[in-house]
């Protein structure tokens, strides 16, 4: 808040209490603009800082000989005995202008002389008369008195060393004090009770201060005849007390001492309407119920007692801070406060509040206690400096603009802040200042280490504490405003949301580390180097500039910081690792550029616009907003249609949203202008794989390789496209290729499997895709490609195993339901195979083998309708499926519709002739038809096919003996017989064919 905003908002303040007090009789005999506006200024005061200031009206009394009013009323102290309070306005219409300060407190002084002395002389106003012989007889008394000049002007340097001199003879002279309140001083509270929601120091109170106070404090004992346990008293390694007060104590102790009894607390001083209703609810209507459901509060103090006396109602203490429980204290307080006195009483009888009271005179150890007794709510190092006087001259300085500094997290009320005025926290200004202005490549020094922040870290507490070196008496509010604007320039040129900042730290490799660890420590030596270069003489207070700059939308500003991003992004991987990790060799950077070894002519030729554009493009890329990025993209190459990062991040965009043939073409552009990129050509053979052209794929991919042999992803694409194209071998050796060069690579592995499995090399292929798992456990296709490998090895327990593994990761698994519907079926678990096939089904309705298998386990079921439907609906999306038809042949057969069995049977043989059961199956529909010669042709084709088939040769034994050839059927039967022994129909045709040839004995 600028001063001349907080004077006009004081004026217009002003005004409304002259609306207000209008029909006031001191006003009323006010005539001039200046008197009423010096009155108001004077009920302002009273009711900005005190809690029961109307009728302090009655104590102003008129000036005389100026415009000015003076107050006199007395209060009473902490010890109960009045003080009186002797006040002098000065309101000034122009109050940034303070010719004249000096003699007006000169003159301030010259009156409490007189009035110490009784030598003023009483004028008209029985106002004053009465308050001034009162304060007569006050004196007479020895009582105690304070002055106060209130003055619409700074205090500044100039006039306090003008008036020094006459303060400390006045007060020399006189036991008594002189309060300054000046301008700056109103407006730092203004901000703090306004904006903070902080009571400020009332100038009207007597302000004890309880850190180094004797005070005496009341305990509470419950002990009797048979209890002695009514405190706990540990002596090493710290001596403390825990023991029970009540309400009134608690209410005597901050109603003297307020909100100073929370200096040492890390939390912010409570507010007014901050404190907790719930306790308040609790001590006010079940005040016996109050232990039991509050923790209490933890103190410190400096001296206690040497003992407890079993009596003592009253202990003494030196030093008192509610380090934890700040929020019950209050709470309590105001609760006592508000009841009456019956309800007081019955707080006191009933209500008992833990206190633990520690004595340490110790910083260091007063810090870890309340550190972790405040361990409920994270605390940082930041909240341990709120109150250090450089994080309040700072936060003082920043008040005199817009952007205010935040040195306590959540001390503002940013709902009530005023318009324009933004909060900044003190850690955001740490991280750009070190950054910026003490030029820190924060790569090369710890910013986090484990979730532990050292910008607020002492360097007496730990080897990288930077407190000392960001905070001291160097630092100044502006410079740390520079900084923030530096990096709000990065923010607005790489289209950053600012507030991320604090995560910067801990990541690694993003730009925006980037940024802050490069650009912004570069920033002062390319500025300055251009301004000596270019005779910019208005960059020769850089702070002042930059500031100045940001707020005018100066386009250097841009320029200097893409100039430096544009030099990062042209250095090698190892320079930029060099960089990152020493700052040694990062400072050789910087004399580089002092030393002109690195140009700046580049700086001017810089288009921001084309920059942004692109920065706009990328995030959106980045937040998945391809249609955003496109129209970025397209805006930019208007612009400039060779834009090598402008084509490259179409393509890649293109590629995302599946349009291959434009990312295929915007690919090709980017590779005409830089045909040796090390990404792009397996860009380009990522998105001809997609395309099908498995050919320029492959030659896309070797590019690739022969750029950049060892990239970490190009021979796993190219092991992908050969699998495509069926050149197994070849695709094995480029998966072991890629698995060379990272062992852990998250895909090759699985890539690996299914090349072995292709290859028929079974437990090649399960110890790949279990060396897969073992990388990624999680992987969503590996457990499925395991459940193949060990199905074909006619493991089918451990296949359906993996199947549901794999269906456990990946629910909705495209064929995982189908496999697992396999394996259940290899092992005759009929009703649990066709739920798998229907859930693969219901997952992906168009399945190219599910309905098949669901027909299998129906016809298993021997539900033979619904398995003739589901070989159909797996006819209907495959027409040529390899073993549909068959299926629907023995569906249909079962349901003895013969004929359109041997229509489906001789569909499935026009698809694959040399199906190994499809000519079983046609024999069979043929016999069933007693087309007898038909069927033999049948089985004798599928046992020419398959010369072991398991029914062929006794189905043929059965057409032969149907035509009466009984020794041609013997043989087949005997065939049958010899390839499976068992065979539960062969040995009884065998018989059969036998008896036919009149040879009942064999």
């Amino acid at each position: 808040m600028r001063t001349e905003l907080f004077c006009q908002t004081l004026d217009q303040e002003l005004d409304d209490l002259l609306v207000e007090y209008q029909a006031d009789e001191v006003l009323q005999k006010l005539k001039q603009p200046e008197q009423k506006k010096s009155y108001a200024f004077l009920l302002w005061f009273l009711r900005f800082y005190s809690s029961t200031q109307i009728h302090f009206r009655d104590n102003i009394t008129e000036g005389k000989d100026d415009s000015s009013c003076d107050i006199i009323l007395s209060k009473p102290g902490a010890d109960k005995c009045n003080c009186f309070y002797i006040i002098q306005s000065k309101w000034r219409k122009n109050p940034l202008k303070s010719n004249g300060t000096s003699d007006d407190i000169k003159k301030a002084l010259s009156d409490f002389e007189a009035i110490l002395h009784g030598t003023r002389i009483p004028g008209k106003n029985i106002r004053f008369n009465n308050q001034y012989s009162d304060l007569k007889n006050h004196l007479a008394e020895n009582g105690d008195v304070k002055f106060i000049f209130l003055m619409l002007a700074p205090y500044n340097d100039d006039i306090r060393s003008n008036v020094t001199d006459n303060i400390r003879s006045f007060t020399y002279n006189h036991p008594t004090s002189v309060d300054i309140i000046d301008l700056n001083r109103l407006k730092y509270d203004f901000i703090d009770k306004r904006y903070k929601r902080i009571q400020p120091d009332n100038p009207l109170d007597y302000l004890h201060n309880p850190e180094s106070a004797e005070i005496k404090l009341n305990i509470e004992r419950i002990s009797n005849e048979t209890e002695q346990g009514d405190y706990i008293r540990v002596i090493k390694p710290f001596e403390s007390y825990i023991f029970f007060i009540k309400p009134k104590t608690v209410f005597e102790l901050f109603d003297t001492y307020g909100f100073h009894l929370f200096a040492q607390n890390i939390r912010n001083p409570l507010p007014d309407s901050n404190y907790n209703e719930k306790i308040v609810d609790t001590m006010t209507y079940k005040p016996g119920s109050f232990w039991y459901f509050n923790n209490g509060v933890s103190a410190i103090t400096r001296i206690l007692p040497k003992a407890i006396q079993r009596t003592a109602e009253k202990i003494t203490i030196t030093g008192l801070q509610i380090i934890n429980g700040a929020q019950t204290f209050y709470s309590v307080y105001r609760a006592y406060k508000s009841a009456d006195l019956v309800t007081r009483t019955e707080m006191d009888d009933n209500a008992l509040i833990s206190i633990r009271l520690i004595k340490t005179n110790d910083p260091d150890m007063n810090r870890q206690i309340t550190l972790f007794t405040n361990s409920q709510n994270r605390v940082f190092d930041r909240d341990f400096h709120a109150n250090d006087e450089i994080q309040i001259r700072l936060q003082h300085e920043s008040f005199q603009g817009s952007i205010w500094y935040e040195k306590r997290r959540g001390e503002f009320n940013y709902a009530n802040k005023p318009d324009g005025v933004e909060i900044v926290s003190n850690e955001i200004f740490a991280h750009c200042y070190l950054s910026y202005y003490l030029e820190q490549c924060l790569s090369t020094i710890p910013i986090i280490e484990k979730d532990k922040n050292f910008l607020f870290t002492a360097r007496t507490s730990h080897e990288h504490g930077l407190y000392e070196k960001i905070f001291n008496e160097d630092t100044k509010f502006n410079d740390m405003l520079a900084s923030l604007y530096v990096y709000r320039s990065c923010c607005k040129i790489f289209n950053w949301n600012e507030e991320e900042f604090p995560v910067l730290f801990s990541e690694t490799g993003t730009k925006k580390v980037i940024v802050t660890v490069f650009i912004m420590p570069l920033f002062k030596a390319v500025a300055n180097k251009y301004a000596e270069k270019y005779a910019r003489p208005e960059m020769a207070n850089l702070t002042k500039w930059i500031i100045k700059s940001y707020k005018d939308d100066n386009v250097l500003l841009e320029k200097i910081i893409i100039f430096i991003t544009d030099f990062f992004a042209d250095l090698d991987k190892k320079d930029k690792k060099r960089a990152s990790q020493s700052s040694a060799y990062f400072d050789i950077l910087k004399i580089k550029i002092e030393d002109n070894e690195i140009s700046v002519d580049g700086v001017d030729s810089i288009r921001p616009d084309v920059f942004s554009h692109f920065e706009i493009a990328q995030k959106h890329y980045y937040n998945d907003e391809y249609e955003e990025a496109l129209t970025a993209c397209n805006a930019l190459l208007e612009i400039q249609d060779d834009h090598f990062n402008a084509l490259h991040l179409m393509s890649n965009i293109l590629l995302d949203l599946n349009r291959y043939e434009e990312a295929e073409d915007y690919c090709k552009k980017a590779l005409s202008i830089k045909p040796k990129h090390e990404q792009l050509w397996y860009n380009l053979g990522s998105i001809l794989r997609e395309l099908k052209k498995y050919p320029e794929a492959e030659a896309a991919y070797h590019k690739q390789i022969e750029i950049k042999p060892d990239h970490e992803y190009a021979w796993d694409g190219l092991g992908n496209v050969l699998e495509n194209q069926e050149k197994y071998p070849e695709a094995e050796d480029a998966y072991r290729k890629q698995i060379e060069l990272k062992p852990d690579h998250e895909y090759a592995w699985y890539g690996l499997g299914n090349t072995l499995r292709s290859q028929e090399k079974h437990p090649e292929a399960e110890a790949a895709y279990r060396k897969q798992i073992e990388i990624k456990p999680d992987h969503e296709y590996a457990w499925y490609g395991l459940g193949n490998a060990l199905g074909n090895q006619e493991k089918h327990p451990e296949s359906e195993a993996a199947y549901r593994k794999q269906i456990e990761i990946k629910p909705d698994h495209e064929y995982a339901w189908y496999g697992l519907g396999n394996a259940l079926g290899n092992q005759e678990k009929h009703p649990e195979a066709e739920a798998a096939y229907r859930k693969q089904i219901e997952i992906k309705p168009d399945h190219e083998y599910a309905w098949y298998g669901l027909g299998n386990a129906l016809r298993s079921q021997e539900k033979h309708p619904e398995a003739e439907d589901a070989y159909r609906k797996q006819i209907e999306i495959k027409p040529d499926h390899e073993y549909a038809w068959y299926g629907l042949g023995n569906a249909l057969r079962s349901q003895e519709k013969h004929p359109e069995a041997e229509a489906a049977y001789r569909k499935q043989i026009e698809i694959k002739p040399d199906h190994k059961y499809a000519w079983d199956g046609l024999g069979n529909a043929l016999r069933s038809q007693e087309k007898h010669p038909e069927a033999e042709d049948a089985y004798r084709k599928q046992i020419e096919i398959k010369p072991d088939h398991e029914y062929a040769w006794y189905g043929l034994g059965n057409a032969l003996r149907s035509q009466e050839k009984p020794p041609e059927a013997e043989d087949a039967y005997r065939k049958q017989i010899e390839i499976k022994p068992d065979h539960e129909y062969a040995w009884y045709g065998l018989g059969n064919a036998l008896r036919s040839q009149e040879n009942p004995r064999s």
